[in-house]
């Protein structure tokens, strides 16, 4: 390890007093030890200086792995000052990697400015194993955190993870992340909270098998769980070290209901992001994981067949998508080979039943060597997408929104998704004649995809990269067109009041835009809700809980909020302000209205308009806001509309934009 900055007469330099041991040549592991006496303890020469920590034990320790990372170390650091876990709970220990930039001087004078922040330098190891190691080695609270520069914590993220592993004796938890440019990011896995998900088959318990976890450090200790460093690059390492984790782990919690961190997509290196494997590094580091997994869990078990299956659909099967298409013969010759080397001697083939049909199908061929055809059915099974239609939007009794979903699924080229339904009535892929030659009587059925296609309404808030899920009651599911060419449609339902999520969670005041979270066969995607040939659907809460919902059509938008439903119709000459669903009847004859306010702070001050009676009286000023006279014709009441912009409607005293 590189020497830390010391004074000429051989003091220990404010960067060394922090507790850390400074060793004249590179030790590994470097494990730090208190002194049992005196504040500072001078070794000979010829070994480390030993600096005593006399603070208590931090509730948790954040390890991160530092290189070249002068451009995201601050946005990191930022996140780690604005924790709500108060600063003398938690410890911060930034491992530099050997940086060649500035990092190492950034770093530094965090130490100096921030009484819990420590710095270890390092030589460049070329991987992230090593400096993750020194940290832990040199971690003392009861849970470690690991995280790399360019990742960024919730202000939540702490305080959460740590009572939630407390209350459960976690020896790992599984933080809700999220992905910058990903709003999808393992959705799956974050529905809700689990207190300890070690026997649950699917979805695996530690997806993605990133280090944005808590480990109780004596659990590390005790089992003496570390990242595989014999200096070399490690391919896979954290799915190695977390697949080690999993297997000793007797509880494995999930904290869905808080965002925890953000993966955030800079464009910056990192240590490992920009190493591209060749295909045998890649398989042999599959096959160090996978042999991980059967070294480590019983046969049989629960936990063996979880692990694997995550593996196989990922990694196995998975591996095995559109790509190889465009794959020459001897290089998907070459491909093929590999996986029966390295991983298809470690799944087993009960586990392809456990996969999505078209999976299963893909392993089949993978396991017979018909690679001609494997690469046909990787060709026409691209990727399904669900496609979810907002039908209607009502009012409720509580204040809520009850949302209308219709979900279709398409392939590229509006193309149907390729489900038929054969002779003796069993729904199967309409493969190609010669996939389905190749496969014979071993291709799948769909009944069990059929089953497990979900809709859920997903949300995102406009200044955050965190999604939330609402379950949704399916109403049903049918299968429409000819039975060569059918069509899965899914209607559902779901009711918003107050916004309170699937985990448990009820979301605070602001603008959302509402996706849709669906899954069908292999496939998830999180996509914008459609109204017509929009996407622009937005949910809004006001302090007081109720949800109000904003979706374009094609005269204006449509707004439904407090059981009332607004349209602003521009289909006529003179835009009209239609009220559509009056069922608590607000409307007495007038209403007051304004103009839109189009200032840029405008949908600011009306967000905060929500809450303040203030800003409701400023925003009525400010729209020069009258009491106007409303038209019942047809049973729908209307008003005309101050200009083609749109309004602002004060409903019971709030105001709301109709645009």
């Amino acid at each position: 390890m590189t020497r830390n900055r010391a004074s000429p007469h051989g003091v220990p330099s404010a960067h060394d007093r922090r507790g850390f041991t400074r060793h004249n040549g590179y030790c590994a592991p470097c494990r730090w030890q208190p002194e049992p006496v005196g504040n500072i303890h001078l070794n000979p020469a010829a070994g480390p200086i030993v600096i005593k920590r006399d603070s208590m034990e931090p509730k948790v320790s954040v390890v991160v792995s530092t290189h070249n990372s002068q451009h995201d170390v601050h946005r990191l650091d930022e996140s780690l000052r604005g924790q709500t876990l108060p600063q003398s709970d938690f410890e911060v220990i930034y491992v530099d990697d050997g940086s060649t930039d500035a990092t190492l001087e950034i770093l530094n004078e965090l130490a100096a400015s921030f009484d819990n922040t420590h710095v270890i330098s390092i030589d460049n190891s070329g991987w992230p194993c090593r400096p993750r190691n020194v940290g832990i080695d040199a971690a003392r609270g009861e849970y470690v955190a690991i995280m790399d520069d360019d990742d960024v914590f919730f202000p939540d993220a702490l305080r959460a993870a740590y009572e939630f592993g407390k209350s459960n004796n976690s020896d790992v938890v599984n933080p809700k992340e999220s992905h910058s440019e990903v709003p999808s990011w393992s959705m799956a896995v974050f529905k809700k909270n689990v207190p300890n998900a070690r026997n649950v088959l699917a979805p695996f318990s530690l997806m993605a098998l990133n280090p944005r976890k808590l480990y109780r450090r004596q659990f590390l200790n005790d089992h003496q769980l570390r990242f595989l460093d014999n200096g070399e690059r490690v391919p896979f390492e954290d799915a190695l070290f977390n697949m080690a984790v999993f297997a000793k782990a007797s509880v494995v919690s999930i904290l869905a209901d808080t965002p925890y961190a953000v993966w955030v997509q800079s464009g910056q290196a990192s240590i490992s992001s920009t190493v591209v494997l060749e295909p045998e590094e890649r398989f042999k580091g599959q096959e160090r994981v996978l042999r991980t997994i059967t070294e480590t869990t019983e046969a049989g078990s629960v936990q063996r067949d979880s692990a694997l299956l995550y593996v196989h659909h990922s990694r196995g099967a998975g591996f095995f998508s559109r790509h190889i298409a465009r794959k020459t013969d001897d290089e998907l010759s070459h491909l093929v080979e590999l996986a029966h080397t390295h991983t298809i001697p470690y799944l087993d083939p009960h586990l392809d039943d456990l996969l999505a049909s078209s999976l299963h199908d893909r392993s089949t061929l993978l396991r017979a060597r018909k690679n001609a055809e494997l690469r046909e059915i990787a060709a026409w099974d691209e990727e399904v997408v669900g496609r979810t239609t907002l039908t209607r939007m009502r009012s409720t009794p509580q204040g809520g929104v009850r949302l209308s979903l219709r979900t279709v699924w398409r392939r590229s080229g509006e193309r149907k998704p390729g489900i038929y339904r054969d002779e003796a009535g069993v729904l199967r892929r309409a493969y190609p004649e010669a996939v389905r030659g190749a496969l014979g009587r071993e291709v799948a059925g769909l009944d069990r995809d059929i089953q497990d296609a979900t809709v859920r309404l997903g949300v995102r808030h406009r200044s955050q990269p965190v999604t939330w899920t609402f379950d949704t009651r399916i109403t049903s599911k049918t299968l429409e067109g000819p039975d060569q060419d059918l069509d899965l449609v899914v209607e559902s339902e779901v009711e918003l009041t107050g916004l309170e999520t699937s985990a448990g969670n009820v979301l605070n005041g602001g603008s959302w835009v509402l996706n849709s979270f669906t899954a069908l066969f292999q496939y998830t995607q999180q996509r914008p809700l459609r109204v017509g040939d929009s996407t622009i659907t937005r949910a809004y809460t006001a302090a007081d809980g109720r949800v109000m919902t904003v979706a374009r059509v094609a005269s204006g938008y449509e707004l439904t909020v407090a059981r009332l439903t607004v349209t602003l119709d521009r289909s006529g000459g003179a835009p009209m302000i239609r009220f559509v669903e009056t069922d608590i009847a607000p409307i007495k004859g007038k209403i007051l209205m304004g103009r839109k306010l189009v200032f840029p702070w405008g949908d600011r001050l009306m967000v905060f308009a929500q809450r303040s009676v203030a800003a409701r009286r400023l925003v009525r000023l400010l729209a020069r806001a009258r009491w106007t006279a409303v038209d019942r014709t047809g049973g729908i009441t209307s008003v005309a509309a101050p200009s083609r912009l749109g309004a602002t409607v004060f409903i019971q005293g709030i105001p709301y934009a109709i645009s």
